[in-house]
């Protein structure tokens, strides 16, 4: 199976649940996850929440690794965090950012 870059895929990892429970853990052994897809509900995620949530995001990505969000509003990323994209789709806003490590 290709992977983006025309890399091959080695594993793929999904755990779906309470974000916030699952990034309380200590992080996963074996470097972190590439690629973390976050999309709570919305009302759920206001300012200081998405902070919250962005910093317990960091030790569980992998080293060059990304967040994907979905949010009821456009969200401007914070150090350390970079945006690569954002677009609105209806009434969703989705933002993927980088991490400067």
């Amino acid at each position: 199976m290709g992977g983006v870059g025309g890399g091959t895929l080695q594993s793929v990892t999904v755990r779906a649940g309470c974000a916030y429970r699952f990034l309380s853990r200590p992080p996963t052994r074996g470097g972190g996850f590439d690629l973390i897809f976050l999309d709570p509900p919305f009302s759920a995620c206001g300012g200081r929440q998405w902070e919250k949530l962005m910093t317990a995001v960091l030790p569980h990505l992998a080293a060059g690794g990304s967040a994907y969000l979905e949010s009821g509003r456009r969200i401007v990323p914070r150090p350390p965090w970079t945006e690569i994209a954002a677009r609105r789709a209806g009434g969703v806003f989705w933002h993927l950012w980088k991490a400067e490590q």
